[in-house]
């Protein structure tokens, strides 16, 4: 195996297994669960792309709490299935340019992608969500993650490295624009 492509696992398992928060790194496959909303200094402008090729279930679209904490649980899956079809559009598109987070990840994504790797399956599965009780635009959902081991994927099949198990608890703060939600930070407790 080359040392880039050891880099790159390296790097992908530490990323995992490391907290971060607005432009900090992305955690690899997170899952999803609900928070409340944060109090934020600025609102800043929703604008998700059209270009996605996934979009969020029917019950994550409303001007809900429910719809809300829905929308960040989806959120959360795709960041784990944009790693197994190598395809960060949803990412990008669900995410205002102010989520850092979710460009580090995307940008992760493409990497993988050029290397000619991805996981194995979906690794990430939803065990719970909470709204977090804040008064005001913005709503903050806490995504409870469950993590499998998976393997990471070469395009010949073999493997390149091993996604760990583990727990993932994201604090995602969403707005609402254009008709859907949007994220504008992620942070990984």
């Amino acid at each position: 195996m080359k040392n880039s492509t050891w880099v790159m696992v390296i790097a992908a398992a530490a990323l995992a297994t490391s907290g971060c928060t607005g432009d900090d790194a992305p955690t690899p496959a997170p899952t999803t669960t609900s928070a409340s909303p944060t109090a934020s200094p600025t609102t800043p402008s929703a604008s998700p792309s059209p270009s996605a090729t996934v979009a969020p279930p029917p019950s994550a679209m409303a001007d809900t709490d429910d719809a809300a904490i829905e929308f960040a649980k989806w959120y959360a899956v795709e960041l784990s299935r944009a790693e197994t079809i190598g395809d960060p559009s949803a990412i990008r598109a669900f995410a205002t340019s102010d989520c850092g987070y979710c460009a580090k990840y995307a940008e992760l994504v493409d990497e993988q992608r050029k290397a000619g790797m991805r996981l194995e399956k979906v690794a990430s599965m939803v065990e719970g969500a909470e709204l977090r009780p804040f008064d005001v635009a913005a709503k903050v959902v806490d995504v409870y993650i469950q993590d499998s081991e998976t393997p990471l994927v070469r395009q010949d099949g073999s493997t390149a490295g091993t996604h760990p198990a583990q727990k993932i608890t994201y604090r995602m703060q969403l707005i609402r624009g254009g008709g859907s939600w949007s994220v504008f930070g992620v942070t990984s407790l």
